[in-house]
This record gives structure tokens, sequence and C-alpha cells, in this order.
């Protein structure tokens, strides 16, 4: 998840100069979102893969809000 987090900052970081932040911001956490549905239903006695589709999702979805974030604030 971090990893993926720090290459999506990176993508993104680049198209904060085409798109306006609002763009990445919702598109962001409309992937956090889809990721965290993806988690849900999960309990003990599942397996780690089980997390693993909405770890991907949530890691890009939270390195595209970063520099959205960053970028607003200046």
């Amino acid at each position: 998840m971090t990893a993926l987090s720090f290459v999506a900052a990176a993508v993104a970081g680049k198209l904060t100069a085409r798109l306006p932040a609002r763009g990445l911001l919702g598109g962001g956490l409309l992937l956090v979102a889809a990721g965290l549905v993806l988690m849900r239903g999960v309990d003990a006695g599942s397996d780690w893969t089980a997390l693993l589709a909405g770890f991907v999702l949530a890691g890009i979805g939270i390195g595209t809000i970063n520099p959205s974030i960053a970028n607003a604030a200046f």
C-alpha cells in the first residue's frame, strides 16, 4: 500500500499541472472508497489475500490525494 502510494503520488504530482485539484481529490477519494468497500466483510478467519485488492485501490487513492492537498494548500 505504501509503495503504491508513493508511485501514485509521483504520477498525480505531474497531473496537478494539467488537471484541477478538485478532480484529483474526487478521483482519489473514490478510489479509497472503492478499496474500503472491497475490504468489507473480512473477518479474523479470512486469508490475507482478501485484503489485497482493497489495499491496492486505497493505496493508489491515497497517493492521488496527497499531492492535490499539498498543491491546494499553497
